[in-house]
């Protein structure tokens, strides 16, 4: 009863893979998307008043001018009034239609002059090649390596089939990004749902599409169109938009997300899961109360990573940091929204006259600082 009653649900995933029985749109990642789900929400609303408008109509015409209660039909061939109306009215309605659908039209093809990055993204057949090419280096070559498709053999438990490659696409969040897109070969196309973006990938032409995340995402599906009947995730299928990793600066060398070591973020989701004490098994859930679960469950995962890379990079030694988890997340279950970075520990570690070593006393007065609410910093 539980399978079928699931089944016959409509259930609206908030994740950024497609999920089994989804109908709504995955999570908006980008303005864009936010401006396609937007503009969709409000297209329903006219479709629904012109639905119910038309059927009331119809269900009026055949109650009262049903062939036993009028025979004899009217002989009216002109009715300006009702004509004016119906000409009107749906103009109306395309206008306030179109208004909006324009802006977002002019939106996505906005030119960003000096974005934080330019990634390009190569099609191949059966695999794509990213490369790098907006930061300094010793030997002033770009950073390119290939994104290949996980075989289903060679699949994890948990990761999805079709979608997983053996390499990620590592971007920063809160700033602009440029990519470029092209073929080596046949005709491809670059897409990616939560980011409202699909460009395609032409031999011999670069496309150029811009976006901007806003928020942080563990990964983000990419699909592959057109005359290619395959999908990619991470690098080739996948976008990495950790917390750990600040906005670019070009100058810095290559992107390498700052993650604290010796824990998958798996491991963490089970944790923070089992911290929470809120199981689903045996009933059919509440969907709304499980998307909302699991947003506090990833946006508590982001603030521990965040936190703790802060701390390693301030001079904290890693493995202490780690072992003393369980202070972070009390401190996350306190106050989730604290994001702090190393140059704010750095800096009140100064103030305070202590040095940035991995001594219980200096740790746990930044703790106390991230607790109280001294040590703030919004997302960087």
């Amino acid at each position: 009863m539980i399978v079928l009653a699931r089944k016959l649900i409509p259930t609206i995933a908030l994740c950024d893979a497609a999920e089994p029985w989804q109908l709504g749109f995955q999570d908006a990642a980008t303005p864009m998307m936010q401006g396609i789900i937007d503009l969709h929400h409000d297209i329903f609303f006219f479709l629904i008043l012109i639905l119910v408008f038309v059927i009331w109509i119809l269900a009026r015409a055949l109650w009262h001018f049903h062939y036993k209660k009028n025979p004899i039909p009217q002989r009216i061939v002109h009715g300006t009034t009702i004509e004016i109306l119906w000409t009107i009215f749906p103009s109306i309605i395309l206008m306030f239609i179109a208004i909006p659908s324009f802006a977002l039209l002019y939106s996505m093809d906005e030119v960003v002059v000096d974005p934080a990055i330019t990634i390009k993204a190569i099609g191949h057949q059966w695999y794509w090649t990213y490369e790098y090419s907006d930061y300094n280096s010793s030997d002033e070559e770009s950073l390119t390596f290939d994104s290949y498709m996980i075989s289903e053999e060679d699949l994890d438990l948990g990761q999805l089939r079709l979608l997983e490659v053996d390499n990620r696409v590592v971007v920063p969040a809160n700033c602009h990004l440029r990519m470029i897109v092209t073929s080596a070969d046949v005709l491809h196309s670059w897409a990616v749902p939560s980011l409202g973006v699909k460009c395609d990938a032409v031999p011999g032409r670069l496309n150029k599409i811009f976006f901007f995340f806003f928020f942080f995402f563990l990964f983000l599906v990419v699909f592959v169109h057109a005359n290619m009947t395959m999908a990619h995730c991470d690098n080739a299928g996948e976008l990495e938009i950790p917390p750990a990793l600040e906005q670019p600066a070009r100058a810095q060398g290559p992107l390498i997300p700052r993650e604290a070591p010796l824990i998958t973020i798996t491991q963490r989701r089970i944790e923070l899961h089992q911290r929470l004490n809120i199981h689903h098994i045996g009933r059919l859930p509440d969907w709304a109360a499980f998307g909302r679960f699991m947003d506090t469950l990833e946006m508590m995962v982001q603030v521990e990573m965040r936190i703790e890379a802060a701390l390693i990079h301030a001079g904290f030694d890693p493995d202490f940091v780690v072992s003393h988890r369980q202070d972070i997340r009390s401190i996350i279950f306190y106050r989730g929204d604290r994001m702090v970075s190393a140059g704010t520990i750095r800096s009140y570690l100064a103030g305070i006259g202590e040095r940035g070593t991995y001594d219980s006393i200096p740790y746990q007065k930044v703790l106390n600082a991230i607790r109280r609410g001294d040590l703030y910093l919004a997302r960087i």
